[in-house]
């Protein structure tokens, strides 16, 4: 994930689902997405964690089954969105 994303402020939806191309860590300048409210990493590469000031976002749902993600706000949500 291009740490690039955190400087897109307004951004409420990141859906990344099933891009199996994508790989390596979670960039912790996510947190500065003070705005996100869905996170979707299932399906993908992805691996580490969730950066924690970005699960202490009170309206943030993360959806990363299936990745090697270990954090407290990674949650299977399908059908929640």
């Amino acid at each position: 994930i291009p740490t690039e994303f955190g400087f897109m402020r307004s951004l409420v939806v990141l859906r990344l689902a099933g891009d199996t191309q994508l790989g390596g860590r979670i960039p912790t300048e996510l947190a500065r997405l003070t705005n996100l409210g869905q996170l979707w990493l299932d399906g993908t590469g992805v691996t580490g964690t969730i950066p924690v000031d970005l699960c202490h976002h009170a309206n943030l749902r993360v959806d990363c089954a299936g990745v090697a993600c270990a954090s407290m706000c990674c949650t299977d949500v399908y059908g929640s969105f």
